[in-house]
């Protein structure tokens, strides 16, 4: 009984030891994905006339966060920010600090 249950901790070790590798593979392969994915942002941005971005995020401040790091990474224009209601109406953008949005940028 006592052989049998370190044999079945020694397979669980094993396959975790197995599952722990995989991850390790997946976080380096998503690194590469995501590096290769900004290279390419960047290559197409310096041959573009203009620019688009859209980003949707849980709260404002999230998402302006986030433009500001696009922005910068892209080496883009720096715009003015203006927010707009689900109505169309002009709003203080820090009114959105804490609800979800939709960022339109337009260079």
């Amino acid at each position: 009984m006592k052989e049998s249950k370190e044999k079945n901790i020694n397979i669980l070790l094993l396959q975790f030891q197995r599952a722990q590798k995989k991850s390790k593979q997946l976080t380096n392969d998503l690194t590469t994905e995501r590096s290769q994915l900004i290279d390419s942002c960047k290559y197409l941005t310096n041959c573009s006339n203009y620019i688009v971005l859209g980003i949707m995020t849980k709260t404002g401040q999230i998402g302006i966060d986030s433009l500001r790091r696009w922005v910068d990474s892209l080496n883009i224009k720096r715009g003015y920010l203006i927010a707009y209601d689900r109505n169309n109406n002009e709003i203080d953008y820090q009114l959105l600090n804490d609800i979800p949005v939709y960022i339109k940028y337009n260079s």
